[in-house]
């Protein structure tokens, strides 16, 4: 309960003028929205017994009765405040009559121990907003691949280990080297490869390096997936917390790339 309380100090999402005709928010278009809950603040009532801590108060019976709610799933959380000024409760309902007719059964409230207010709330993915403050760079690369060792072949598949390096220029300048497993078949055109690359170099004025996880397959000359991922948690020095995924464009005799990426603001100079 103080992780919900302290979620309502800081961001207010709970208004004074809430009001008992209040319905569920419809926010379906909304993709940060992670659920749909009611929040259940209760008070005390004119059975509270004055003076006296949560733990003294006749709620035994009203524990009793979360709990059965918290098994059938209706309850998500539910707890006392610390400062003997009551609790909340979070409801999974569709709507606030089913919340109330919920809390018409609750002993505590039937008997006036406890007030309830209640305030549909939406729960959001906080995550979904700093993945969309997201940043672009882009520039060109100059690759480099040396076999290293001798080629895998059995019924016509070659497994090949190579060595990759790379210099990038544009937003991005640095190196990368890594190493490589390509896969051909007898197929033509149809093959793949998986590789991890270390990567050095300034990003948006900080120098750190940070490894490229790399997956692509080709189908008869079509090409499928390809995907690069930043490993997660790989940054180091001033690219430490980089999240991201590179995509690679090719023509006019070169390599581009485009770099979708988070990066945390640089701690305060102490």
């Amino acid at each position: 309960m103080t992780n919900v309380l302290k979620v309502l100090v800081i961001l207010g999402l709970v208004s004074a003028t809430a009001s008992a005709e209040q319905t569920q928010p419809n926010a379906s278009d909304d993709p940060a929205v992670r659920d749909h809950v009611f929040l259940v603040v209760l008070k005390p009532g004119p059975a509270w017994i004055e003076g006296k801590p949560v733990s003294e108060q006749p709620l035994r019976e009203h524990g009793r009765y979360v709990l059965q709610r918290y098994a059938e799933g209706l309850i998500q959380e539910a707890g006392p405040f610390t400062d003997d000024s009551g609790g909340a409760v979070i409801y999974r309902e569709d709507s606030i009559e089913e919340v109330e007719s919920l809390l018409a059964e609750d002993p505590a409230i039937a008997d006036g121990v406890l007030v309830p207010r209640v305030y549909p709330w939406l729960l959001r993915e906080w995550d979904h907003y700093l993945r969309s403050q997201t940043t672009h760079a882009q520039g060109t690369f100059v690759p480099r691949r040396t076999s290293r060792g001798e080629p895998d072949g059995r019924d016509g598949v070659t497994l090949e280990r190579q060595l990759l390096e790379k210099r990038y220029e544009g937003d991005f300048v640095g190196e990368g080297r890594g190493k490589m497993l390509t896969a051909t078949t007898p197929v033509e055109g149809s093959m793949a490869y998986v590789a991890f690359e270390r990567v050095t170099g300034e990003l948006a004025g900080r120098r750190g390096s940070f490894l490229l996880q790399h997956s692509a397959s080709m189908e008869r000359g079509t090409p499928g997936w390809l995907t690069m991922t930043v490993v997660p948690d790989s940054g180091t020095g001033g690219l430490a917390g980089l999240e991201g995924e590179m995509r690679i464009e090719t023509g006019d005799g070169g390599y581009r790339y485009d770099f979708e990426y988070t990066l945390p603001e640089a701690p305060e100079p102490r």
